[in-house]
C-alpha cells in the first residue's frame, strides 16, 4: 500500500500564527478572565450592532425592490443598534445581561436535548447530561458569578482548542 502524499508540500504560515495566536488568547483568557469577559461583551455587541445595521440595509433594500417595506424589520434594526449601544456603554449591565443569556441559553439548549433524546443512540446518557445541564443552568441564574466563569473559562479553553488545531493544519 502507498503512502498517502498530500498535494500541499509547504507550510502553511497563515494558519500557524492564527493558531499560535488563538493558542496565547486561551492562554491570557483563563489567566485574566475579567478581561475575556470584556472581550467577549465587545465582540457580542458588535454583533449585534452589525445585525442592526444589515437589518435596516435590508429595509432600504426592500423599498428599492419595489417590495412592502416591513415596519417590523427597520423597528429590529434600529432596537439592535440602541442595544448595541447600551451594551458598548454601560459594561455593568452588559456584564450582568451576559451572564443570564448564557444561563437561558444553557436551560433552554438542555431542555431541547431531552426532547431530541429519542432521536440519539444513546438516550440515557443524552437524558442525564441535559438533565444535569438544567441543574447547572438553574445554578447560573441564580448566581451569575458562576455563568460569568463558566463562560470565560469554556472561550479560553475553546480558543486553546482551536489554536491547536490550526497550528496542526498549518503542517
Amino acid at each position: 500500500m502507498e503512502r498517502f502524499e498530500s498535494p500541499r508540500q509547504h507550510f502553511r504560515w497563515p494558519l500557524a500564527i492564527l493558531g499560535v495566536l488563538f493558542i496565547l488568547l486561551g492562554i491570557w483568557a483563563m489567566m485574566s478572565p475579567g478581561g475575556a469577559l470584556r472581550g467577549i461583551v465587545w465582540a457580542f455587541a458588535l454583533g449585534v450592532l452589525f445585525k442592526g445595521i444589515m437589518d435596516i440595509a435590508v429595509w432600504y433594500d426592500m423599498g428599492k425592490a419595489g417590495v412592502d417595506r416591513s415596519t417590523y424589520v427597520l423597528l429590529t434594526g434600529i432596537l439592535d443598534i440602541l442595544f448595541a449601544i447600551l451594551l458598548f456603554a454601560n459594561s455593568m449591565f452588559s456584564v450582568i445581561f451576559l451572564s443570564y443569556l448564557f444561563a437561558i441559553w444553557f436551560l433552554v439548549d438542555s431542555i431541547a436535548s431531552i426532547a431530541a433524546a429519542d432521536f440519539s443512540l444513546h438516550r440515557t446518557f443524552n437524558i442525564v447530561m441535559a438533565v444535569l445541564g438544567i441543574i447547572v443552568g438553574i445554578m447560573m441564574l441564580f448566581n451569575p458569578l458562576v455563568s460569568l466563569f463558566t463562560l470565560a473559562y469554556l472561550v479560553a479553553a475553546y480558543l486553546v482548542i482551536f489554536g491547536v488545531i490550526f497550528l496542526a493544519r498549518a503542517f
